[in-house]
């Protein structure tokens, strides 16, 4: 599991929280490589069990707001891996005195080889401090062997220099993270493609997004990305009924065309 960075400075009340259930008593392990830690706990059955982790130690980084981040790059053994011996149900969520954000983690079975990623920039920003968004691939495997296209729109790059279109790939082990950040406004990392050798786990989401657009009030978002191969023809899109703003509805195709 990866969380990329968030517009809030940390500190020692900052966690990543790790809720975990089960139908049967188990033992969990929790491990990040790069920070020695490895954790085993006893987990009970039909009870919500929370395991709290120093966001000092899970965040790749601290960003500074006001320019741009670091190029993409891979974060060895930077992610959290999470190993039961039984059948679990894992969320994990970002709990900062000002962000909150989470998704319900996908257990290693769940993964695919080949993504379309969905994400947003903030369309009311005023500065480069609000429309970051992310894109984390987490290798799930050794010598994974990973294909990146960037997509987006106009505005589109990256602190690396890529724009839409361009191709770069890269080789993943187990736990390693490549972090592939937007630079400049309105730039947008939806529509990414990445094909990977072996499965991976993929998670986007922005650095601090206005759900309306006449709400002033941004949060950090995130969430993990489905795989193409459980994808489906037809979906069924609720109401927005107290949405008082135009609701944006992203459609993606499993075809690439550039």
């Amino acid at each position: 599991m990866s969380f990329h960075p968030a517009s809030e400075y940390l500190n020692s009340k900052s966690k990543i929280k790790i809720f975990i259930s089960s139908d049967v008593q188990t033992t969990v392990k929790i491990s990040l490589e790069n920070k020695s830690l490895l954790e085993t706990h006893t987990i009970l059955p039909y009870q919500v069990n929370e395991i709290e982790i120093s966001a000092l130690d899970a965040m790749l980084y601290i960003p500074n707001p006001d320019i741009d981040d670091p190029a993409e790059d891979i974060w060895k053994e930077h992610a959290i891996i999470v190993k039961s011996e039984e059948p679990i149900i894992c969320t994990a969520v970002l709990d900062f005195d000002n962000n909150q954000g989470g998704y319900q983690a996908l257990p290693k079975s769940a993964l695919g080889r080949e993504y379309v990623v969905s994400t947003y920039y903030n369309s009311q920003t005023e500065s480069v401090r609000s429309v970051k968004n992310y894109i984390s691939i987490v290798g799930a495997y050794k010598g994974t062997k990973v294909k990146f296209i960037l997509g987006g729109n106009i505005n589109t790059s990256t602190p690396g220099g890529m724009h839409p279109g361009d191709e770069k790939t890269i080789f993943l082990d187990e736990g390693d993270i490549w972090l592939v950040p937007s630079k400049g406004l309105y730039s947008d990392l939806s529509g990414s493609s990445i094909s990977a050798s072996k499965p991976v786990a993929v998670y986007a989401g922005t650095y601090s997004y206005n759900i309306e657009e006449n709400n002033s009030y941004a949060d950090y978002t995130i969430e993990q990305q489905l795989p193409i191969e459980s994808w489906g023809k037809t979906y069924h899109i609720p109401e927005f009924k107290y949405d008082q703003n135009n609701t944006n509805l992203e459609i993606f195709s499993s075809f690439l065309v550039f």
